[in-house]
């Protein structure tokens, strides 16, 4: 299943309609593994899983999604705290007003998250009110040891947390 970078490789067929890829055998990045989260799969879900685990780290998860049940007016308080932290991704970060509810959505990236990373995490769901929002896209790579690439695809595929788990995939154009 090849899905996750034929994606990443259709936006930019999309935005370079000249560009013919061509995927070498065997060619992906070491120390990577892609993983294309199942809908509903949370960033506690993956700590979990990860946590039982030695040598494997959350890279970068790109969108994932929470609600906050603060008021649309602490919107700005929101987005600066999440602005401030380390392992989310300042520019996509985003905070929106949902069907005029009272529900704030925001949308962020996860980069180098660590276990320390998991308690701060924990206390910023609690004090903005934060319910995760199931959704399509949520992508990523995590880290795994140089080498065992494949054995970890073999483990993570077992998981219920992922749609699709692959060697991290090198394209390239001509």
């Amino acid at each position: 299943m090849k899905l996750l970078p034929f994606f990443i490789f259709l936006t930019l067929v999309i935005g370079c309609s000249d560009i013919n890829p061509v995927k070498p055998t065997e060619d992906y990045y070491k120390g990577k593994v892609a993983v294309l989260l199942e809908d509903s799969t949370s960033i506690e879900d993956v700590n979990n899983l990860l946590s039982s685990f030695d040598y494997i780290s959350i890279d970068r998860i790109n969108s994932f999604q929470y609600y906050s049940d603060f008021p649309i007016d602490s919107a700005q308080t929101i987005l600066l705290a999440f602005e401030s932290k380390q392992y989310l991704q300042n520019t996509t970060t985003d905070v929106v007003n949902i069907n005029g509810q009272s529900k704030l959505l925001i949308d962020f990236w996860l980069t180098n998250f660590t276990s320390e990373d998991i308690q701060d995490w924990s206390k910023t769901k609690t004090r903005f009110k934060l319910t995760h929002n199931p959704h399509y896209g949520q992508i990523g790579t995590l880290g795994v040891e140089e080498g065992q690439e494949k054995e970890w695809v073999n483990i993570l595929s077992n998981s219920k947390l992922f749609k699709v788990v692959e060697l991290d995939y090198i394209y390239y154009t001509h």
